[in-house]
């Protein structure tokens, strides 16, 4: 079961607005958001379900998924939220 973090999903989201052109793997969020990996992954996957967040790519090393935001209720509720 997922585990619903506020203060994670915000940190994610405000990293995610910064990179809105290429977007992020879940190394990268976890690394600029001081994340585990496992915990950045479940909270981009919740994230993703929610239809807040968006990913391109086939999930291997080659072509690893990058997360951007989608929405932009998610960029509007960063910004009033910080």
């Amino acid at each position: 079961m997922l585990k619903y973090n506020e203060k994670r999903r915000k940190k994610i989201l405000a990293f995610l607005k910064t990179k809105q052109t290429y977007g992020a793997t879940v190394k990268q969020v976890a690394y600029n958001t001081r994340l585990s990996i496992a915990r950045a992954r479940e909270m981009l996957v919740l994230l993703l379900a929610l239809n807040v967040i968006s990913r391109t790519g086939k999930g291997n090393k080659i072509s690893p998924y990058r997360y951007y935001i989608v929405t932009n209720k998610a960029v509007s509720i960063v910004d009033s939220n910080g």
